[in-house]
């Protein structure tokens, strides 16, 4: 999180579930001086989470420079490619016995516990997506009106109080958000405004 002049197509490097922990100080001439503090994976959770905090400052090398900088980023890792993996056929592999005659098909149970896996972290990639998009709903537009469909989303989430005006953790408030798909809530509210087709 250190750029500057409008720069927006700037890729981090992904959380790699590392315990690590990380404090750098930097001190220079004209004032300068930095902190960054790095901390992996504090809560154990799938998310691998990861909290970056920078902080720099300076006098400049010129009248009229001085500058502050503050940047703390917060990841998660999706878990999106884990579900490439979980996808891969069951039916690639098979085991022949019987001199080659029969195959044990053992492949169904693990295909099924695959696919609920999948289901598990696309319910958490929503909530992960409902979260955001609440908070930013709640945040910076409380003042505008919502869709039909969404308020009563909002509402639903308001009630659960997952929605939040301050930086906080969140892990807990995703756990929510799943838990209500999960059990249809979102479904339900959603659906008595906007009728919306099962598959």
């Amino acid at each position: 999180p250190q750029t500057m002049g409008g720069v927006i197509n700037y890729l981090t490097k992904r959380p790699q579930g590392d315990d690590n922990k990380l404090i750098k100080l930097s001190f220079g001439e004209n004032g300068y001086n930095s902190l960054f503090i790095e901390s992996g994976n504090w809560i154990k959770s799938d998310y691998n989470p990861e909290f970056q905090l920078l902080l720099k400052q300076g006098d400049g090398y010129r009248d009229n420079n001085h500058f502050d900088q503050i940047n703390y980023t917060i990841k998660f890792n999706y878990l999106a490619s884990e579900n490439k993996t979980l996808a891969h056929p069951s039916s690639v592999d098979s085991l022949s016995t019987s001199a080659g005659q029969e195959d044990i098909v053992s492949m169904a149970p693990w295909a099924g516990r695959s696919c609920l896996r999948i289901l598990d972290n696309v319910r958490m990639i929503l909530a992960i997506e409902l979260l955001v998009a609440g908070n930013i709903n709640h945040r910076f537009h409380h003042k505008l009106s919502s869709s039909n469909g969404l308020q009563p989303l909002m509402k639903l989430l308001k009630k659960s109080k997952v929605l939040s005006k301050i930086d906080r953790v969140f892990s807990k408030d995703i756990e929510i958000i799943s838990e209500l798909i999960k059990t249809d809530q979102v479904y339900s509210v959603v659906n008595k405004v906007n009728k919306i087709s099962r598959v």
